[in-house]
């Protein structure tokens, strides 16, 4: 099960992964260290949701993070056709050949 989170967190953006590090630091500094609580919602893309609630006379203060993500087997649709489109770029960089500019259709209106 570890393994598997921490592939899911190494793929996830580097500013997501800097967002989490800045949470986890001031919450580790503060005094007492906030508690904090994870939870992961299905998503389309990668996004963070981050709320913390203060401390009261009835109850401690928590931070709350949501990942929001791609179930971890869930290629991006495009992810293929970004491939390719890089692989076709990176073999007409190699062979020294520009593509020419699509040529522009005349305005048929008036």
């Amino acid at each position: 099960m570890r393994r598997a989170l921490q592939g899911y967190l190494d793929a996830l953006p580097s500013g997501i992964h800097e967002a989490l590090r800045g949470v986890m630091y001031e919450a580790l500094r503060a005094s007492p260290p906030t508690p904090i609580v994870f939870n992961w919602e299905a998503a389309y893309d990668y996004g963070l949701h981050i709320t913390q609630t203060p401390d009261t006379v009835m109850t401690p203060g928590v931070i709350s993070i949501t990942l929001r993500g791609r179930y971890p087997d869930d290629d991006h649709p495009l992810s293929e056709a970004m491939a390719e489109f890089a692989r076709s770029r990176a073999k007409a960089k190699s062979s020294g050949k520009r593509s020419k500019p699509a040529k522009r259709k005349a305005s048929t209106k008036s």
